[in-house]
């Protein structure tokens, strides 16, 4: 459990970014989701 406690944030700092560069137009994508269904926001939580 510590080790996924302390691994966990350094993973979303590292694999972020390198989504949001190699995924085309993840956040507009995202964006017309929400619009058509709000519940996708808390599908993702």
């Amino acid at each position: 459990m510590n080790l996924l406690l302390y691994m966990a944030p350094m993973a979303v700092v590292f694999l972020l970014p390198a989504a949001l560069y190699m995924e085309e137009n993840v956040v507009g994508i995202t964006l017309a989701l929400a619009r058509d269904d709000p519940k996708i926001i808390w599908d993702f939580c």
